[in-house]
């Protein structure tokens, strides 16, 4: 294994000029030198693709590829495909790290011998802290302490790992090797958890780091913040998809209550956007759809699987007006629930 191998850092671009440079100054102040950056303008309709072919005119380390929009998922392998590091960073382009992210994620992997290294992050520029030892973990550890905890948290337990893709140095040849890629968001609306799954059960070292060497900013512009007729469909493919994964990995027993926790979850906060957007769409709506959404055969399939006792009282009470499929109580106990805590 090289000592200085070179890191491809991936950075998907869309509607981001405002964010871009400080994403951009962050790479080139990286204490570690031997890099390359390659921004991915995925169609964007501002002056994103603009701002990338500046920053690649001045600094040669940086490539820049433009193509029709398709999202966040296939932009990343985009990025991957036309990258030559040995190692693969990815860092969105409204985001940006620490001066010695890549330097200290490439000395855990160097002196762990790891296919992945994990560093922790900033959230709102607070330290987001983890729920079991940082250390390496390899064999079995792998499966019982890390994909059964990037699943979801157990029930009664905040334990999840976020799974996120950035903030963590990749094995380049893993993708290959293994025919891991990013899903579409469109189809599987977390591609984050699907590629990481994967990803994670081919490795047989990773390290996890407790220093924090990512900035992960809240941008109320992002897609993900829009309101989405469709996303509880999407949510419920998502779970499904899931399912299948643990069943193969042969986690099912251990890790579907983590999953059903994590998605009933889920399902409440798309309850939540709904009733978020009334006024857009209407109340009288709002509650016929807020109806219709609790009465899905999944969703109360779901919703009756698993064991209330360990949530707090107003979850408790939702799940029991969803259980009833009373969209009117269920639209209303939303509305005060947004009212207390923003929806992000």
């Amino acid at each position: 294994m090289k000592e200085n191998p070179l890191v491809s850092i991936v950075v998907p671009v869309y509607n981001v000029e405002k964010y871009l440079s400080r994403c951009y100054e962050s790479i080139v102040s990286q204490s570690y030198s031997n890099w390359e950056a390659i921004l991915v303008d995925d169609g964007s309709t501002d002056d994103s693709g603009k701002v990338c072919d500046e920053i690649a005119l001045a600094d040669l380390r940086v490539k820049v590829i433009h193509k029709q929009n398709e999202g966040l998922g296939l932009t990343r392998n985009c990025g991957v495909r036309n990258s030559s590091g040995e190692y693969v960073f990815f860092l969105d382009s409204d985001d940006y790290i620490e001066n010695d992210a890549i330097e200290s994620l490439v000395g855990y992997i160097l002196d762990e011998q790891c296919n992945l290294a994990v560093g922790n992050f900033y959230y709102q520029e607070e330290i987001v802290g983890y729920p079991i030892p940082v250390g390496l973990y390899s064999g079995d550890e792998i499966d019982t302490e890390i994909l059964l905890r990037i699943i979801g948290s157990e029930p009664g337990n905040n334990d999840q790992l976020t799974p996120s893709s950035c903030g963590k140095l990749y094995k380049r040849s893993i993708f290959y090797e293994y025919d891991i890629w990013f899903p579409s968001e469109r189809v599987l609306i977390w591609e984050d958890l699907a590629f990481n799954f994967k990803y994670m059960r081919s490795c047989n070292r990773i390290y996890l780091s407790d220093k924090p060497v990512y900035h992960y900013c809240f941008n109320g512009d992002s897609l993900t913040h829009k309101f989405d007729p469709d996303k509880l469909e999407k949510v419920m493919a998502m779970y499904k998809y899931m399912m299948d994964q643990i069943e193969m990995a042969g986690l099912r027993m251990k890790a579907e209550d983590r999953l059903n926790n994590n998605f009933v979850g889920h399902i409440r906060t798309c309850l939540k956007l709904e009733a978020f957007y009334d006024k857009e769409n209407g109340i009288t709506k709002t509650i016929k759809r807020m109806t219709q959404m609790c009465s899905r055969e999944d969703v109360q399939s779901l919703i009756t699987s698993i064991d209330t006792s360990t949530y707090n009282k107003s979850q408790r009470i939702l799940d029991h007006f969803i259980k009833t499929r009373n969209g009117i109580a269920v639209y209303l106990l939303c509305k005060a629930q947004n009212r207390k805590k923003r929806i992000e």
